[in-house]
């Protein structure tokens, strides 16, 4: 076996990462493979003002610190340099070491990422410039603002955005609807009839300024005609036998009256905006609708009944598929 080492090395040895504010001693070893003592001088910078250096000794802070130390042959020291995460970023440490009336030296950079530690919070407020629909017409709103105690002025900020249409008062809440990650078929269901709900609507202001980027905001046409096709075939997979709908996929094998009239309302509001939609699908849920008496729970109130009638006629009128006389 052949070892080779240099005459001086430096080995850092360094957090795999750091959060906004932290402070820590940063550790790098300095070894003498030599057989006889060496004088080495160390510098030691950061990129600031990602991470900075503090003297162990003072409070002033700096991106470089220099020192000097004497190895005893065949010696190892750790040097310990503390520091301070002051933003969020990819920290740099780089470390160099020459040996005293010696071309010998070593140097070594190392880099760690330095993340946020705290959750963002958005809080949101509207309100109208134009006074058409106000007692006392305005031209101007005042709106007073005070931060909240204890927080990173280093993050955050504040949006002010006007729109013309009233799909902005609503815009946070149909993003958080449509990211809404827990799914049962009920869900999924409300989730598209929602969507469906502001589809002309969100189409129409597309072009005009409304429609945010593609970062988590407002979907685009495209986007949302696409994932409501993606959903509608989700919801054909979990179609029973009986052309209903359970909670849970086919873990609830039992049809649900009224799941099966909000499902099959989904797909007929689908087919009327052109979305595609399984016709055997809808044809096997519509029949179920046709018959919905028949999965009424024993016990159910006679109000209940009446109205999941009343909604499955609506949604069969919706798809044509009953005439007028037969809903009198």
């Amino acid at each position: 076996t052949v070892e080779a080492a240099l005459p001086l090395m430096l080995r850092p040895s360094l957090p795999r990462f750091l959060n906004f504010g932290d402070e820590a001693e940063l550790a790098v070893v300095a070894q003498n493979c030599t057989a006889k003592a060496i004088e080495v001088h160390l510098a030691c910078r950061t990129n600031a003002p990602v991470l900075v250096l503090r003297h162990s000794d003072q409070d002033a802070v700096n991106s470089k610190i220099g020192l000097k130390l004497t190895l005893p042959p065949g010696a190892r020291h750790e040097l310990r340099f503390h520091a301070t995460a002051k933003s969020v970023g990819t920290a740099r440490l780089q470390i160099c070491g020459l040996v005293a009336r010696s071309p010998h030296s070593d140097a070594a950079c190392v880099e760690l990422p330095v993340w946020t530690p705290a959750t963002s919070e958005a809080f949101a407020t509207y309100g109208h410039l134009d006074g058409t629909n106000l007692p006392h017409p305005r031209t101007a709103l005042a709106q007073p603002l005070k931060p909240p105690e204890d927080c990173y002025s280093q993050f955050g900020g504040l949006q002010i955005s006007v729109s013309s249409t009233i799909l902005h008062t609503v815009s946070d809440a149909f993003i958080y609807l449509y990211s809404y990650p827990y799914e049962c078929c009920e869900q999924v269901s409300s989730k598209c009839l929602a969507v469906l709900a502001l589809y002309d609507c969100l189409h129409a202001f597309a072009k005009s300024g409304v429609e945010k980027d593609a970062k988590g905001d407002l979907p685009g046409p495209q986007q949302m005609k696409s994932w409501l096709s993606t959903q509608l075939q989700r919801l054909e997979t979990w179609q029973l036998p009986s052309g209903g709908f359970g909670w849970w996929m086919r873990l609830c094998p039992d049809t649900s009256p009224w799941l099966t009239v909000h499902a099959t309302h989904v797909l007929v509001r689908a087919k009327a905006k052109a979305i595609s939609v399984s016709e055997g699908m809808l044809k096997n849920a519509l029949t179920c609708c046709a018959n919905i008496e028949r999965y009424f729970e024993r016990g159910t109130p006679e109000s209940c009944k009446v109205a999941l009638l009343a909604k499955a006629l609506m949604v069969r009128a919706l798809a044509a598929t009953v005439s007028k006389d037969q809903l009198r």
